[in-house]
């Protein structure tokens, strides 16, 4: 879902522009890519959302007892990630760029580059009070 939303974004605005960039070439190919040059950050949403989301257990009212408790946490997830991901992806080109780079490049330096870029990007806009209260959980910020 990060690249995926990231890419429609970036083809989006060279078809609107009506440019042809390295970059994009390069996106036209891609079908399929290793999901671990993106784990990291996935990872670092995940724990911001668990952190910052958490309602410590909390059914929301009204209960509706039709759905187990697993499914709710999981639909809330998921839909806090799908519309988290539009916004951050939306508000921050830079983050975009270096999502797509990093799929683009994956497992060679300039990717390696982007998927770095792309964590202290995270971190500076979900940042976490204490690395202690992580460990473990995600890479702690440096």
């Amino acid at each position: 879902m990060l690249f995926t939303i990231a890419c429609d974004r970036y083809e989006r605005a060279a078809r609107l522009l009506g440019i042809q960039t390295s970059l994009g070439n390069l996106l036209v190919i891609w079908k399929t890519f290793d999901h671990r040059v993106l784990q990291s950050a996935h990872d670092h949403l995940a724990a911001y959302y668990r952190f910052f989301k958490d309602d410590g257990g909390q059914i929301p009212l009204p209960f509706d007892g039709d759905v187990p408790y697993d499914i709710l946490l999981h639909d809330c997830w998921t839909d806090y990630f799908s519309k988290e991901l539009r916004r951050l992806i939306a508000d921050d080109d830079a983050v975009t760029i270096a999502i797509i780079t990093a799929v683009a490049y994956e497992n060679t330096e300039p990717g390696y580059a982007a998927e770095t870029h792309l964590l202290t990007l995270l971190r500076e806009r979900y940042p976490f009070t204490s690395a202690k209260q992580f460990e473990g959980i995600v890479d702690a910020p440096d």
